[in-house]
């Protein structure tokens, strides 16, 4: 979980990003031993509306330090809180085609 933080639609777009809101938390999912260039490819893919931000997430073993990929001054997010189900039910098969295409939705 990541208090402080909540997961907003991005305008126009089917993905999300995460905007600081002192009330808020969030769920999400931890990866570890990541290599460099892994994280550099990463880094690449969210492209410049994401910013690597440090981060503390409480886990079923305690709070533990990470990074993130939050929204950066040029994302522009709606109001709308992201489910992962409704992404799935909604605009996964879209989103998969327009990776696939290079464009994304």
């Amino acid at each position: 979980r990541l208090a402080g933080w909540r997961c907003l639609c991005v305008q126009g777009r089917t993905y999300p990003a995460v905007v600081p809101r002192q009330a808020a938390v969030t769920d999400g999912v931890l990866a570890h031993g990541m290599s460099d260039a892994a994280l550099a490819r990463l880094v690449a893919y969210e492209g410049p509306e994401y910013d690597l931000v440090d981060c503390s997430v409480e886990t079923a073993s305690g709070a533990q330090n990470a990074r993130m990929f939050a929204a950066g001054p040029s994302c522009r997010t709606s109001r709308v809180d992201w489910r992962l189900a409704d992404w799935r039910r909604r605009d996964k098969r879209r989103f998969l085609k327009g990776l696939r295409t290079g464009r994304l939705v």
